[in-house]
């Protein structure tokens, strides 16, 4: 997501034929790997449409996506400590996402919002987990 936000314009493709065998090194690794994820996944959701949104979308978005992610981490994946963790995280970082911002402009969020809702609502539907609020929420996955 984070990519569609800053205009990249990549695409991410992940071959299931490739089997990479790995031993996983648990020196320097968080004891909760989910919490970390829960945690990141808030804070830079939220504030990767701070960063790149125009102006106007800030004042709307950023709080409505803020409290969206929470509230998913909280419910949906049942962390309601670590959704809390995130929230005041999100909140602590707001000023330094703020003075970063480096903004796209209006006709090319709207172009990323309608391609990224088309995009999203094409596959949601073929996999079979299309639900009401995606259509009104933007980037929600």
């Amino acid at each position: 997501m984070s990519l569609g936000f800053f205009g990249i314009g990549k695409e991410i493709h992940v071959f299931p034929e490739v089997f990479i065998i790995h031993k996983p090194e648990m020196i320097g690794r968080a004891k909760d790997n989910w919490k970390q994820y829960l945690v990141a996944d808030v804070v830079m959701k939220s504030g990767a449409f701070l960063l790149r949104s125009p102006i106007p979308d800030v004042f709307f978005w950023y709080p409505t996506l803020l409290l969206f992610y929470t509230f998913q981490a909280a419910i949906v994946r049942r962390k309601p400590l670590s959704a809390l963790l995130a929230f005041f995280k999100a909140i602590s970082l707001f000023p330094v996402f703020l003075k970063n911002r480096n903004p796209i402009s209006n006709d090319a969020a709207l172009r990323w919002l309608n391609v990224r809702k088309q995009y999203q609502e094409d596959y949601y539907k073929r996999i079979g987990k299309w639900t009401w609020f995606r259509k009104y929420i933007p980037a929600t996955h």
